[in-house]
């Protein structure tokens, strides 16, 4: 029920603050769960590396249960 800010520095070792992936990354981590595993990206402007949506959908433990087309 606590309102976390928006970590804009996008640092994971500061959890005063989170960004989208890191929140679901450190919920999925507290059942045990390392979505990310060992990937996670490098950005120039950031001092730390990122996890990105990909480096989290690409865990093979999770499977896709619906899929939504883009309209033609």
């Amino acid at each position: 029920g606590k309102r976390l800010p928006f970590d804009h520095l996008y640092l994971l070792s500061d959890s005063s603050e989170v960004y989208c992936t890191e929140y679901v990354t450190r919920v999925f981590r507290k059942i045990g769960v390392e979505l990310p595993e060992d990937r996670c990206h490098r950005f120039p402007m950031v001092e730390e590396n990122l996890i990105y949506p990909i480096d989290l959908t690409q865990n093979p433990h999770l499977k896709t249960i619906l899929h939504l087309s883009k309209k033609k």
